[in-house]
């Protein structure tokens, strides 16, 4: 058995098993819900902010992705999720997937509650701690050689938060409680009669009355819903080119072979970077990035006079500013990016990245990112052409 593809295995039981745990954890919370109504109790309208909470203007690559150039887009979209997230990438014409794995731990111990209320009395300083997310993820060269990598995002700025909309679904939420305490009054009163009651016959009138109105409470929850999701939409559509700033720093290591005998670490690395964006009217998107990633390479030694002679560890260094220009909505959007890679300096004499791809959202849950990547030398000449492609899974 190979080391890294029972790394990999593993991540695909995890995300198996995130998956079945998420269907697990909605059985249940279903099963309280329904409970509940029978029990004639109604369920708060802040139950309905798990739309809200689902309103996430991107589902952005994972850091670790990043980190290890496995990510379609050079000039990476800032951007923020509040879900588990698992992402496939498929580099070059290879058909085996790369996986990384990212979360937010902040988030989901101290906020990720079935009301906003602590999120939103929060200050400032832990709300934007709550945006940290933590990936894990490896790749597979075309040598079969593996790279690892774990990476830290935190999201600096972000133009619209829809977790502090307060006044979004005022109107929704008022007429639903109103709607429900009427409902809910006649639930009680009925139950009471119920209780009372010795004669059959009304005793049977009262059960179907109390289910109708059963009814009527689910089918006016399930209309609140679609005009919770409505309204989400709406606001995502009207702002999903909005502003954001991200900071990222990581590390990575490199190994030779594929076999547990045979691995070998080739070298090990850190990057940080900074990637900004800004709208542009209702269907542009402007972001820039900047890069810098340093990777200690060992050297093999040499046969000197059948001497063995140590080499000193070679440094390779990265240093990536780039420019992206997006057009499109929230479900589907297209981009066009150019960037210079230099191992001296900034704007140095490098590589040249031109791509052109796009994001095309699935679902709520499953977004497919693509790009074609053309690399120059510092000369202008070819060097490679790459295409990229990632899915990324929210797991809710």
């Amino acid at each position: 058995m190979h080391q890294f593809q029972f790394v990999v295995s593993v991540y695909r039981v995890v995300a198996l098993a995130v998956c079945l745990g998420s269907l697990l954890i909605g059985s249940v919370l279903f099963a309280q819900t329904t409970l509940a109504t029978q029990n004639n109790q109604t369920p708060p309208a802040s139950g309905f902010t798990d739309d809200l909470k689902s309103s996430e203007f991107s589902i952005p690559t994972s850091p670790a992705f990043i980190l290890l150039g496995a990510n379609p887009d050079v000039v990476t979209r800032p951007g923020l999720t509040r879900d588990f997230k698992v992402d496939w990438s498929f580099r070059s014409y290879s058909l085996q997937p790369n996986l990384a794995i990212e979360a937010q731990p902040v988030w989901e111990i101290l906020y990720n509650r079935p009301t906003l209320t602590k999120y939103r009395q929060a200050h400032w300083v832990m709300r934007t701690l709550s945006t940290l997310s933590a990936s894990f993820g490896t790749v597979q060269d075309s040598n079969s050689n593996q790279q690892m990598a774990w990476a830290l995002k935190l999201n600096l700025f972000r133009e619209k938060d829809p977790l502090l909309e307060r006044g979004m679904y005022a109107n929704a939420e008022r007429e639903f409680k109103e709607q429900a305490k009427n409902i809910e009054e006649q639930i009680r009163e009925t139950a009471i009669l119920l209780k009372t009651t010795r004669d059959m016959e009304t005793k049977a009138q009262l059960e179907q009355q109390l289910a109708d109105l059963n009814a009527q409470y689910t089918a006016i929850e399930l209309s609140q819903k679609d005009r919770i999701k409505t309204i989400t939409q709406q606001y995502v559509k009207e702002n999903w080119n909005a502003s954001f700033i991200d900071i990222a720093f990581g590390k990575r290591y490199n190994y030779l072979g594929s076999g547990l005998k045979q691995l070998q670490m080739q070298g090990a690395g850190a990057g940080v970077w900074v990637n900004g964006s800004i709208g542009i009217g209702k269907k542009m998107l402007a972001s820039v990035m900047v890069k810098y990633t340093r990777l200690n390479i060992k050297m093999p030694p040499v046969l000197q006079d059948t001497i063995s002679i140590a080499q000193p560890d070679s440094v390779a260094k990265s240093h990536l500013i780039g420019f992206s220009w997006r057009y499109g909505n929230p479900r589907y959007n297209f981009f066009l990016e150019a960037a210079t890679d230099s191992p001296n300096m900034f704007l140095g004499l490098g590589d040249y990245n031109f791509a052109g791809g796009g994001d095309f959202r699935i679902g709520r849950n499953l977004l497919l990112n693509f790009a074609l990547r053309t690399v120059l030398n510092d000369k202008f000449r070819f060097k490679t052409i790459l295409p990229i492609a990632t899915l990324a899974c929210l797991m809710r």
